[in-house]
């Protein structure tokens, strides 16, 4: 197998990964903004137009838009890739940029900016160490997943790394599992956004039910795919109490 570059086919594998349900319903729209800046940004060598998201994926949007702008300048500043090896350092220079864009953005959340931090340095380190460029992507995951195991940032670049090795092998379709949870607003202030959620559960479950607690709303759903249907419910909210209880 052909060794991994920075180019058109790892965004256009990235982004197809990042807007897969797991993912936690990335609109379209957003999802197709950055497959354009990014592919722009390696082809190109050309910077994003200043970013105008906001809401929710406000985050994700900086981080990517910032990890664009990286990869163009280190693109536009290095020669030829040879057989690859200058692909770790044009990374390592995205996730710097896209860790740097987070930084400077108000009311962001701590634990996304040291997500971000903590993985650019993974993949610095790797990138100096000689390490080629799946490894360090999975150092840079490893990295950002410690500081936090459900993030923006974490989500960004655990979809380029399924984008590269492709989706690990589901369990048999026929088990069937119960999923108990308890989901409550990232921010008291803001309500849950219940119904498209549950609009993403359709694929995803055989059957379930919604039960309003004092905080948020207690879940219990029968599926087959646990674990993207877990991945699926973090995108919405702070899950608490999590059970999963397998049906024989």
């Amino acid at each position: 197998m052909t060794a991994p570059m920075v180019d058109e086919e790892l965004v256009t594998a990235w982004m197809d990964a990042l807007g897969r349900p797991v993912a936690g319903s990335i609109p379209e729209t957003l999802v197709g903004r950055w497959r354009s800046v990014l592919l722009a940004a390696v082809a190109e060598a050309r910077e994003p137009a200043p970013a105008a998201v906001t809401g929710r994926y406000l985050v994700l949007d900086r981080y990517l838009t910032g990890v664009a702008a990286g990869l163009a300048a280190a693109v536009g500043t290095s020669g030829p890739a040879d057989d690859g090896e200058s692909d770790p350092i044009i990374l390592a220079a995205g996730l710097l940029a896209g860790s740097a864009a987070l930084q400077v953005l108000p009311a962001v959340a701590d634990y996304e900016v040291d997500a971000g931090r903590a993985a650019a340095a993974a993949m610095v380190d790797a990138a100096a160490a000689g390490a080629g460029l799946l490894a360090g992507i999975e150092e840079a995951v490893r990295a950002g997943g410690q500081v936090r195991s459900r993030s923006m940032v974490g989500i960004a670049l655990e979809a380029l790394h399924q984008g590269l090795v492709g989706d690990a092998v589901e369990s048999d379709p026929d088990e069937l599992y119960e999923v108990r949870l308890l989901l409550e607003p990232q921010d008291p202030r803001y309500d849950l956004e219940t119904v498209a959620l549950d609009r993403m559960l359709d694929g995803l479950s055989d059957e379930r039910r919604w039960i309003p607690d004092e905080t948020g709303f207690r879940l219990v759903v029968l599926t087959r795919r646990p674990g993207p249907l877990v991945e699926t419910v973090f995108g919405y909210g702070r899950v608490r109490r999590l059970r999963i209880r397998y049906l024989p």
